[in-house]
């Protein structure tokens, strides 16, 4: 099977992406709501490429156990979300002696990056709109990063 080709977007450049209000951001916008388990395996590639397994501890550690992919549907999502021109396969691998070569590794294209950001940003608000009714009664959930700051 194969893929298009679609340029990824490196973590660094990823910033202003949603200043933008062309027809891209437009296409991101219109791919709203996202399929909660879409977002947290586009979620998990915000900070860089990852292997399906990476993605797959990534979304359990995020999620504090909460949530848990098993590999197929992991996979069958990736498949679409490539075809759908969120996700790419990258051709870029760690060194050789660090790494399996059965390993497939993905990342998020430039629509991609666009898509999660506005999904995130949808969510924001919503939990704004949450809290200013008195809906969420316990504080938010702390990463264990976060609680040495």
């Amino acid at each position: 099977m194969t893929f298009a080709k679609t340029r990824l977007v490196s973590p660094s450049a990823r910033g202003s992406i949603m200043t933008d209000n062309g027809p891209a951001h437009d296409t991101a916008l219109s791919m709203l709501p996202v399929n909660p388990r879409d977002f947290l395996i586009l979620f998990s590639l915000v900070d860089g490429e990852r292997h399906g397994y990476g993605v797959l501890k990534h979304v359990s550690e995020e999620s504090e156990g909460r949530v848990r992919l098993d590999p197929a549907n992991l996979y069958r999502s990736l498949k679409r979300l490539m075809k759908d021109g969120l996700v790419a396969e990258t051709e870029k691998r760690p060194a050789s002696d660090l790494d399996e070569k059965r390993r497939r590794y993905y990342g998020l294209t430039e629509l991609g990056t666009q898509v999660v950001a506005a999904e995130a940003t949808r969510l924001s608000k919503l939990a704004d709109a949450a809290r200013s009714r008195n809906l969420v009664t316990e504080p938010a959930i702390v990463h264990e990063s976060e609680k040495s700051r």
